[in-house]
């Protein structure tokens, strides 16, 4: 499954391409792409669904790095990658 998540950060709007590359019982993962540089992201959203779970979902960097000096700014951006990507995939399961 392929699609586009939209984000803006410091003022821009970047529009990002991200592939779910593997879907588990427990795990998912995917790769995210932006230009020439791309992230692998795991998250454990599948087995907190299955479960009915109401913890927050967790998610790993596993491959990958965002380039900007300050961290905050970095961090900032991976937590709206993710929520972009949990926005999309729950709206989609609901369908």
């Amino acid at each position: 499954m392929t699609f586009d998540i939209e984000i803006d950060i410091l003022k821009k709007h970047y529009v990002i391409q991200v592939e779910q590359i593997y879907a588990g019982a427990s795990l998912e993962k995917f790769k995210v792409s932006y230009g020439e540089r791309s992230l692998i992201l795991q998250s454990n959203r599948p087995l907190l669904l299955a479960t009915h779970s109401a913890k927050q979902v967790k998610w790993q960097l596993l491959e990958g790095e965002i380039r900007n000096p300050n961290i905050e700014q970095a961090t900032m951006t991976l937590f709206r990658i993710t929520q972009a990507i949990e926005t999309y995939m729950n709206n989609s399961t609901k369908k």
